[in-house]
C-alpha cells in the first residue's frame, strides 16, 4: 500500500481548511495516511523515506513558516524527490517549488482572505475549478475539466498561483481556471514539474475543503484522489497535455508528402438521394452539409464559410473566382449561380460568357474530409483559383489563443498545403488532383489574385491563409479539390485526404445511398398532401445530420449549425462558437425522442451512451459537451430528460442488456435530482442546481419549475417501468410510490385559481411566479395533466395571445414582460409549437395538432432551404435566433407527426403497439411504413370513402403482435358497425367527442384489416396559415370543437393587429 505523509506546519493548531484536508485524506483507505509535523521533518529528514508522497496543504498565512527553507531539509527534499519521491504542493503551499529550486518565477498572484466576487446570476453561488489542455490523468473521469468549488462572496479564500502575463518558467501547466461556461486562461492554476525521478504537482487554489455547503464536494473529492492517484502511481500510457504559454507564431516548415500527386481512379459522376430543392437562384441563406466526421457551414451564393472537422475548425473563408481567357476574375460571391440543395451535396451552376461551371460541396460520410469538384464545359482558357484559411481554431470555451503554434508546407509533389499544430495531432490537407499553375501559402489575412500573380496580405493573426490557381483548357474537364482535417495525426489525414481525391464521386455517391437508405427504413407516412410529404422527409434527413462523432469525446446529436458569425462569440475576439455545433443534454433527448420514432435505435442508443459517459460523479447529466470534450453542468432537467429517454429507448428497442447495462446511472441520476429537493416539498430545484427551460430574462432564475418538475415525474414513471423490467421490486415500488406522489403534488399545488393556469415556477418561499407560458403543454404530452385544466390551458395556448401563423411564444402577447424577440420571453420556437402539438394530439385536439404541426414543417421552404429554424420572431414570419437549422425543431416536425398524429406507443417489451390515428379530414388515404417495434416492422395503410374506412396491418414477421387501436373520426359521426377482418363487434356508436371511439384490443399475425361502417359526421379541415416571409399573424385560430344535438360548434380568435 502507497504512503502518503501529510504535512502541517502547526500539528497543535492548524488552520481549520487544513484540518478538513487531513480529515478527507485520512478516509481513503487505499492508501496509508499519517500526519507529518514541519518541525519533526527539519529535526529528521529520514523521515521523508517513510512516505511515497508528501503532501503539503496550506493556507495560515501568505508567508511560507521559516522552518520550511532549513538548507538541510530542503536538501533532504530534493535527494527524496530525485530518488522517486512525489510532492503535492497545494493552496499558498505552491511558492514552495521556489524554495526548492524547481521554479526561479513565484507565483504572482497572491490572496489571503474573503472571496471577492458574485456570481453572474444574483442569489446564487459561483462556480470555479480547473480546465486541462486536451486531457491530463488528473482529470479522469471528469471530462477534461471540473468544478471543485462553489463560493459566494465573503467566503475564505486563499491562493498563489500565476496570473497571465506571468507563467511558471520551469513547470508545465496542466490546467488553467475554469468558471461557468468559460476557461479563464490567464489564471494558470496547476503546474507540474519534474524533479529527478520524482514529481512535484502544485494547484494554486479552489481546493477547499473546509466549506460544508460546497456544492461541487463530490468532483473535489474525486480530482483529489485523482491527483494523489497519479503522483503515486503515473500511468506511461496516459495523455498528459499541457497548455501553451508562450506567444504562438506561424512557421514555415519542411515538406513532408507521403506521395505525388494523387490521381483519380474513377470518372465523376453525379449521384442524388431523390430529395432537394432544384434550380433555385442562389440566395445568401445559409446551408449545412457533412458526414459524421466533418460539418461544411456557408451560405447559398458566397458559398463555404467555415469547415469544421471535429474538434477544431480547418478551414474558413473558402471562396472561388474564375476568369476567362484574359479577362477580369470573377469571384463566385459577385455571381447568381443555379443552386440545387439536397442533404448529401450543394451543387452550383455558373454560366459565364463561354464556359459552363457546375460546382458540388460534399462531404464524405465516415472519412474526415470533403470535396469540390467542378464540372468545366468551356470555349476558352478556364482559370479557376481557390482560397481559404486555416486557424486550427479550437473549439470554445478554448480562445484562439489555445491553438499554439501553426506550423505550414507547401507539399510540391502533393501539389496541397498542408498546416498542423505543434504535435501534429491537428492535421489538415489542402490541394487538388492536378499540378497548380500557381500557389501561395503564409501567414496572410488573404490571398488575392490579379492578372499576373497571387498576393497576399501580411496579418498578426494566428493563421494561414492559402492561395491555389488551376487552368483548365478549352474543352470538357474535371477538377477535384479536396479537403481532409483530423485531430488524430498526419496518418488520418493523409489516408482521408487520398481517398477523397481518388474517388470523390464515390464519397458523394455514399452520402446520397445514405439518406436513400433512412428514406427507404424510416418510420414513413405518404398522405394526398405533397408539402407534408417532402417535409417530413427532409426533416428526417435533416435530423440525420446532426449526428457527429467527436474522435475522444463520443457520438450524439448536435444542438444547431451556424457559423461563428452568428450568436455569442465565447467572450474572446476571434469566435469559436459554430452556432450550436455541440452535444447538449436536453437537445439530445428531445431529438432522440424522434429518432426513436422513425425507428433509428442505434444512434438513440449511442446518443445515451454519451450522456453516461460523460455523467458527473453525483449524478449529474451534461448540459453542454462541446467538440473540445469540456462539459458544463449548468442544468437542471437534462439529468430527468436523460432517464426519460433511456426508458423509452428500451422499450421501443427490447434492449434490455443495455438497460441491465446503464441501470446503476439511472439510479445515481435519480439520487441526484432527489437530493436537489432540500424543503421536502416533492419538487426538484433549480436553484444552485441549474436552469430548466428559462436561461435568462425576467422569468430567470427560478427556484422549481413546473416545466423541470413535470421531467422530474415523469422520469420517475419511466425509471420505475426500468425497474419492472429488470426485476427490481423494490425499486419499482420506491419509485413508482415517488411518482404517483409527485404527480399529484404538481397538478394541484402549481394550479392557479385566478389565473385558470399553471404557474410557470414556485419560488423559495413558497409564493408562485404566476406568469402564463407554454411550459404546461409539456405536462398533458407526457399524461401529467389531462382533463378540465388541461383542456383550458390548451385552449389559452391555441388562442392568439401564444398562437401565430407560424408558431407558439414562451410567453403571451399580452405579459407585461413580452419581447417578440426575447428568446426567453416572446419569440417562436418550434420547440414550443411541436410541445404543444403533442399534447393537442394528446388531449384530442387533432385539428389543432394538425395546425401547428403544419406551423413547424413548412419552415423547410423558407431561410436555410430544407431546414427548420432554431427561434422566429414573436411578431413578424423571420427568424430571430442564432442557427437557421436546429435539431429540436426538426424534431418538432417528426415526433408530432409520428407520435402525435399517428398516435404511435410502442413497446418491444410487451410486443404491444398502440395506434391512435387522426389524420386529417381531407385525407382520403394515408400509408405508414416501418414502425419500427424491437426488430419487427409494422406497417399501415389507411383507406377513407364516404361511408366506410378501413386500416390495413402488416407486419414484417408471424410472430403475434399486440395492437391497440383507437381510431379518431370527424365529430359527429355514427359508426353502424366495425369488422375486423370478417367479425363483426358492435355498432349505434355516435361520435360526440373524440375521445368517444373505444380502444380496441386484437392480436396480430402477420396482417389484419379493420373497417368502420358509418355515415354522417363533420370533419373540419384544419384552417393551416400560410404565412409571408417578414409578415404579420392575421389568420384566425380554432379553441375549440364540439358535436352535440346534431349541432357542429367551433369557436374561433382572431388577432389584435
Amino acid at each position: 500500500m502507497k504512503r502518503v505523509a501529510y504535512l502541517l506546519a502547526d500539528p497543535e493548531n492548524p488552520s481549520r481548511e487544513e484540518q478538513a484536508a487531513w480529515d478527507f485524506l485520512s478516509r481513503q483507505t487505499e492508501i496509508a495516511c499519517s500526519k507529518l509535523a514541519l518541525p519533526d521533518l527539519v529535526r529528521a529528514p529520514g523521515r521523508l523515506q517513510d512516505c511515497d508522497l508528501l503532501w503539503w496543504h496550506f493556507d495560515s498565512s501568505l508567508a511560507l513558516p521559516a522552518a520550511a527553507r532549513d538548507p538541510e531539509l530542503l536538501i533532504a527534499l530534493r535527494q527524496w524527490l530525485a530518488a522517486g519521491g512525489s510532492l503535492f504542493l497545494t493552496l499558498l503551499a505552491t511558492p514552495f517549488v521556489c524554495d526548492l529550486g524547481l521554479e526561479t518565477q513565484p507565483p504572482n498572484y497572491l490572496a489571503k482572505g474573503a472571496w471577492p466576487h458574485d456570481c453572474w446570476a444574483a442569489g446564487h453561488h459561483d462556480r470555479r475549478g480547473f480546465a486541462s489542455y486536451e486531457g491530463h490523468p488528473i482529470f479522469a473521469g471528469l471530462q477534461k475539466g471540473v468544478f471543485t468549488w462553489s463560493p459566494t462572496r465573503g467566503r475564505a479564500f486563499a491562493a498563489a498561483f500565476y496570473e497571465a502575463p506571468a507563467a511558471p518558467q520551469q513547470g508545465r501547466v496542466a490546467a488553467v481556471g475554469r468558471t461557468y461556461i468559460r476557461l479563464d486562461e490567464r489564471w494558470r492554476l496547476i503546474t507540474e514539474y519534474e524533479a529527478g525521478a520524482g514529481r512535484v504537482l502544485t494547484i494554486g487554489s479552489f481546493l477547499f475543503f473546509d466549506q460544508a455547503e460546497n456544492l461541487y464536494r463530490i468532483p473535489l473529492e474525486k480530482f483529489v484522489r485523482n491527483c494523489l492517484a497519479d503522483l503515486l502511481a503515473p500511468s506511461p500510457e496516459a495523455a498528459r497535455t499541457y497548455w501553451p504559454l508562450a506567444p504562438a507564431a506561424v512557421q514555415r516548415v519542411a515538406r513532408s508528402s507521403p506521395a505525388g500527386l494523387i490521381q483519380p481512379k474513377e470518372k465523376w459522376r453525379a449521384a442524388a438521394s431523390g430529395l432537394g430543392f432544384a434550380g433555385r437562384p442562389a440566395t445568401g441563406n445559409f446551408f449545412d452539409l457533412g458526414g459524421r466526421r466533418m460539418l461544411l457551414l456557408g451560405s447559398e451564393r458566397g458559398g463555404l464559410d467555415e469547415i469544421w472537422c471535429p474538434p477544431f475548425r480547418g478551414l474558413k473563408q473558402v471562396r472561388t473566382a474564375f476568369r476567362i481567357g484574359k479577362g477580369e476574375w470573377q469571384g463566385s460571391d459577385t455571381l447568381t449561380p443555379v443552386v440545387t440543395t439536397t442533404p448529401e451535396s450543394l451543387q452550383r451552376e455558373y454560366r459565364l460568357a463561354a464556359a459552363v461551371i457546375t460546382e458540388h460541396v460534399f462531404a464524405d460520410l465516415h472519412d474526415p474530409a470533403a470535396g469540390l469538384h467542378y464540372g468545366v464545359q468551356a470555349q476558352e482558357e478556364l482559370e479557376v483559383f481557390i482560397a481559404a484559411v486555416c486557424d486550427l481554431r479550437m473549439m470554445w470555451p478554448y480562445s484562439e489563443q489555445a491553438t499554439g503554434n501553426l506550423l505550414f508546407s507547401w507539399e510540391e509533389d502533393l501539389a496541397a498545403a498542408c498546416v498542423r499544430n505543434e504535435t501534429g495531432t491537428r492535421f489538415i490537407l489542402f490541394g487538388g488532383a492536378q499540378p497548380v499553375a500557381e500557389q501561395m501559402i503564409g501567414q496572410y489575412a488573404e490571398i488575392t489574385a490579379s492578372a499576373d500573380r497571387l498576393h497576399g496580405a501580411p496579418t498578426a493573426l494566428l493563421q494561414v491563409a492559402i492561395g491555389l490557381r488551376y487552368v483548365i483548357p478549352p474543352g470538357t474537364h474535371e477538377l477535384t479539390v479536396a479537403f481532409a482535417g483530423t485531430a488524430q495525426g498526419k496518418k488520418e489525414a493523409w489516408q482521408a485526404y487520398r481517398r477523397m481525391l481518388q474517388q470523390p464521386a464515390r464519397a458523394l455517391h455514399r452520402q446520397a445511398r445514405h439518406f436513400k437508405k433512412l428514406l427507404r427504413e424510416a418510420t414513413q407516412l405518404r398522405t394526398p398532401e405533397a408539402i407534408f410529404n417532402e417535409g417530413l422527409r427532409w426533416a428526417l434527413a435533416a435530423t440525420d445530420r446532426f449526428f457527429v462523432e467527436t474522435p475522444g469525446v463520443g457520438a450524439g446529436f448536435m444542438a444547431g449549425f451556424a457559423t461563428t458569425a452568428s450568436g455569442w462569440q465565447g467572450g474572446h475576439e476571434i469566435s469559436g462558437r459554430p452556432g450550436y455545433a455541440w452535444y447538449f443534454g436536453r437537445d439530445s433527448v428531445w431529438t432522440g425522442c424522434a429518432a426513436l420514432a422513425y425507428g433509428d435505435f442505434e444512434k438513440v442508443k449511442r446518443t445515451l451512451e454519451l450522456l453516461g459517459r460523460h455523467q458527473a460523479g453525483d449524478g449529474k447529466i451534461f448540459h453542454e459537451l462541446t467538440m473540445s470534450g469540456q462539459a458544463h453542468f449548468d442544468a437542471a432537467d437534462a439529468t430527468p430528460l436523460y432517464v426519460i429517454l433511456l426508458g423509452r429507448y428500451v422499450r421501443a428497442s427490447g434492449d434490455r442488456e443495455f438497460a441491465q447495462q446503464e441501470f446503476p446511472r439511472v439510479q445515481q441520476a435519480l439520487a441526484f435530482c432527489r437530493a436537489s429537493d432540500r424543503d421536502g416539498d416533492q419538487f426538484i430545484e433549480n436553484t444552485n442546481v441549474g436552469h430548466g427551460w428559462v436561461e435568462g430574462g425576467a422569468l430567470f432564475p427560478a427556484h422549481a419549475e413546473f416545466y423541470l418538475n413535470a421531467c422530474w415525474t415523469m422520469a420517475l414513471q419511466e425509471a420505475a417501468g426500468l425497474a419492472q423490467t429488470l426485476g427490481q421490486g423494490r425499486l419499482l415500488k420506491k419509485w413508482g410510490r415517488q411518482w404517483q406522489r409527485t404527480a399529484r403534488c404538481l397538478a394541484a399545488k402549481f394550479w392557479n385559481k385566478q389565473t385558470q393556469f399553471y404557474n410557470f415556477a414556485k419560488r423559495a418561499d413558497g409564493t408562485f411566479v404566476e406568469e402564463k407560458t407554454i411550459m404546461p403543454a409539456v405536462a398533458v404530452y407526457f399524461g401529467l395533466i389531462a382533463g378540465k385544466r388541461a383542456e383550458i390551458c390548451l385552449q389559452e395556448l391555441a388562442g392568439p395571445r401564444f398562437s401565430t401563423d407560424w408558431g407558439v411564444r414562451l410567453v403571451s402577447r399580452d405579459s407585461p414582460i413580452y419581447n417578440p424577440a426575447g428568446y426567453h420571453y416572446g419569440s417562436v420556437w418550434p420547440l414550443f409549437t411541436g410541445w404543444l402539438a403533442l399534447a393537442e394530439y394528446r388531449s384530442y385536439r387533432p385539428t389543432q395538432g394538425f395546425v401547428h404541426l403544419m406551423n413547424n414543417l413548412q419552415i423547410y421552404r423558407e431561410w436555410a432551404a430544407g431546414s427548420v429554424a432554431e427561434v422566429l420572431h414573436g411578431e413578424s414570419y423571420q427568424p430571430a435566433g442564432v442557427c437557421s437549422h436546429q435539431a429540436w425543431s426538426e424534431a418538432m416536425v417528426l415526433l408530432p407527426a409520428l407520435e402525435g398524429m399517428l398516435g404511435l406507443e410502442v413497446d418491444a417489451l410487451q410486443k404491444r403497439v398502440t395506434l391512435r390515428p387522426a389524420f386529417p379530414p381531407q385525407w382520403d388515404s394515408v400509408e405508414v411504413k416501418n414502425i419500427r417495434v424491437g426488430e419487427h416492422r409494422l406497417h399501415l395503410r389507411m383507406r377513407r370513402r364516404q361511408r366506410e374506412t378501413s386500416y390495413y396491418f402488416r407486419s414484417d414477421s408471424l410472430a403475434p403482435m399486440t395492437l391497440r387501436v383507437q381510431a379518431i373520426l370527424p365529430l359527429g359521426t355514427r359508426v353502424m358497425f366495425l369488422r375486423l377482418v370478417g367479425d363483426r363487434w358492435f355498432g349505434g356508436l355516435e361520435i360526440t367527442s373524440f375521445r368517444d371511439f373505444p380502444e380496441l384490443d386484437f392480436e396480430l399475425h402477420g396482417g389484419a384489416i379493420l373497417t368502420f361502417t358509418h355515415h354522417g359526421g363533420i370533419g373540419v379541415v384544419p384552417p393551416v396559415p400560410q404565412p409571408a416571409v417578414n409578415a404579420e399573424s392575421t389568420g384566425f385560430r380554432l379553441i375549440q370543437e364540439s358535436s352535440e344535438l346534431a349541432a357542429h360548434r367551433c369557436r374561433l380568435a382572431w388577432p389584435r393587429i
